[in-house]
């Protein structure tokens, strides 16, 4: 077994394997419950942050190559959200709160799984452009579907530009986030190492 899937700062292999893949579950059953609440788009994205959470087990055959359960339970929170359908929190909001996720996401795999390793001094910046991109992504599908699809997804540019700057901030805020799990990840695999 190697030693990358020890990823969790609080459990060990078997306990993040475990909550992981609980939270994989819950994330899969709350996406199919947003898709028969008719909101397309969000349960396509649910389904891309499971097929992102599953690529490392596929790819390394390896079924307990899997995140780190803390950084799925900051993913199932906007899921949460917006399957139960609270009015008090707007839905760019979990928009901004979910870009951010999948960016933090995508680079702790990269740095878990692959040969790319990031320090933590930039692992801010780093989530901020993927969060921002993420958002970019995120927009130009509701651009698509309003093209095709006759839907009106994307209100005003200038709307449009305040959403990336709030995706900016939620990245930056994701960033130091991420510099400060891999910080304790780092300081105990060196207490561990000796």
């Amino acid at each position: 077994m190697k030693d990358y899937l020890q990823t969790s700062n609080v459990f060990g292999k078997k306990a993040n394997t475990a909550l992981s893949a609980v939270f994989a579950l819950y994330l899969l059953a709350n996406s199919f419950n947003i898709l028969f609440d008719g909101a397309l788009t969000w349960s396509l994205y649910g389904f891309t942050v499971l097929l992102l959470v599953f690529v490392p087990p596929v790819v390394l055959l390896e079924p307990k190559a899997l995140v780190p359960f803390e950084i799925l339970a900051l993913l199932a929170v906007p899921f949460t959200i917006k399957g139960m359908e609270l009015g008090f929190v707007a839905s760019n909001t979990l928009n901004y709160i979910t870009a951010a996720s999948i960016a933090l996401l995508v680079v702790t795999e990269l740095d878990t799984f692959t040969s790319f390793k990031t320090t933590p001094a930039f692992a801010v910046p780093l989530v901020s452009v993927t969060t921002v991109a993420v958002s970019g992504i995120w927009a130009v599908a509701r651009w698509l579907s309003d093209i095709y699809l006759q839907t009106s997804l994307i209100v005003s540019e200038h709307a449009l530009m305040w959403e990336f700057a709030s995706a900016l901030l939620a990245g930056i805020i994701a960033g130091f986030a991420f510099n400060i799990y891999f910080k304790r990840r780092d300081r105990r695999l060196k207490n561990e190492a000796f």
